[in-house]
């Protein structure tokens, strides 16, 4: 199964972000219908980049924005076995990895700035 991206269609869970991702064999939006591989399609379904979360390697602050080098889906080497990865849970792509514990924890603990969509640490608010 590979990622896609529908430019047609809105993200249902993040409104201020546009278009709708999703899992499937062929660029065939299942909301819209749209056919990536006909050509007058071809730039509203786009392929994605599987990008792993990175957990991180301890919770010391000392350690912070450094990672374990490891996909949080399967313990996988990241740079050593090819896959690309982030500790910015917002940048994640991989559905595996988004169900992982250490990413719902490191997403939980991450205040993220609803206009931008940027995690925002240790920034002081107001």
């Amino acid at each position: 199964m590979k990622l896609w991206k529908c430019w047609n269609c809105p993200d249902a869970k993040q409104p201020m972000k546009p278009g709708y991702d999703f899992v499937a064999e062929r660029p065939v939006c299942p909301l819209c219908g749209t056919d990536g591989e006909l050509p007058e399609n071809k730039n509203e379904i786009v392929p994605r980049v599987v990008l792993h979360f990175d957990p991180p390697a301890s919770d010391r602050p000392s350690s912070r924005g450094k990672g374990k080098g490891i996909c949080a889906c399967s313990g996988k080497k990241l740079i050593a076995g090819g896959f690309r990865g982030t500790g910015e849970t917002a940048q994640v792509t991989c559905p595996a990895c988004q169900q992982t514990r250490a990413f719902i924890e490191a997403q939980a603990a991450e205040d993220v700035d609803p206009m931008y969509d940027v995690p925002m640490h240790d920034v002081p608010v107001g």
